[in-house]
């Protein structure tokens, strides 16, 4: 029986890692692999060609390691678990196999090893003061302004590297903070551009009608 290993180890994030590998003269399996985010799902493609115009993908073997899901023809996708990988494992290397074996029981191996990336770790802000950017503890951020009146949410002064994507009642934004004047939910995806890994931040907004006798907090 022939075997032969490909081997690669991803020491820089990189969007897509491209492996190639033979199956003697049988063929070409080729597997490309995203940033192996925290809490998200990878999805690759690792299907066999054949020389033997008789043979399709469907017709060889894929033998994943456990943890990784294949459809028929070789594609497929594994999960990087919060539960298995935290924060405390970023820069980890990480191993996944895929077999792919011929109808005649050659076959061949491909090890990808991708590192975790925790992606991006911003906090909610709001200026509860005006020109001050304060943090709200935790991802579902809550804020409350007086009728009539608007604040400013989002990261703060915004780092570099990173694109935003708004989805709110008052329209769509790609800025990474925008003024608020309405009651609702205001969901900011935060994406690494290094990596592709992506962050959510949800901001409830709230409003409250003051009468005379009380001042609005903000």
């Amino acid at each position: 029986m022939k075997k032969n290993i490909s081997r690669m180890r991803n020491k820089i994030l990189l969007l897509v890692v491209g492996i190639v590998f033979s199956l003697s003269s049988y063929g070409q399996t080729t597997v490309d692999c995203g940033v192996a985010c925290i809490g998200q799902t990878v999805t690759f493609d690792a299907s066999c060609t054949s020389t033997d115009p008789v043979l399709s993908p469907t017709d060889f073997t894929y033998n994943p390691v456990p943890g990784v899901t294949l459809n028929a023809n070789g594609t497929g996708s594994f999960f990087i678990d919060p539960a298995i990988y935290t924060s405390a494992d970023v820069g980890l290397i990480v191993s996944y196999a895929i077999t792919c074996v011929c109808p005649d029981g050659c076959e061949s191996t491909v090890v990808l090893e991708v590192e975790i990336s925790d992606g991006p770790q911003l906090d909610c802000q709001a200026q509860l003061t005006p020109g001050t950017w304060s943090s709200i503890e935790g991802q579902n951020c809550e804020v409350t302004i007086c009728t009539g009146e608007s604040i400013a949410i989002g990261v703060g002064p915004p780092p570099a590297g990173f694109t935003y994507s708004w989805v709110t009642p008052i329209g769509n934004f790609t800025s990474a903070n925008i003024l608020v004047s309405a009651s609702g939910t205001y969901t900011l995806t935060v994406t690494e551009n290094a990596t592709g890994c992506t962050q959510e931040l949800v901001f409830t907004v709230k409003e409250k009608v003051i009468t005379q006798k009380e001042i609005c907090p903000n």
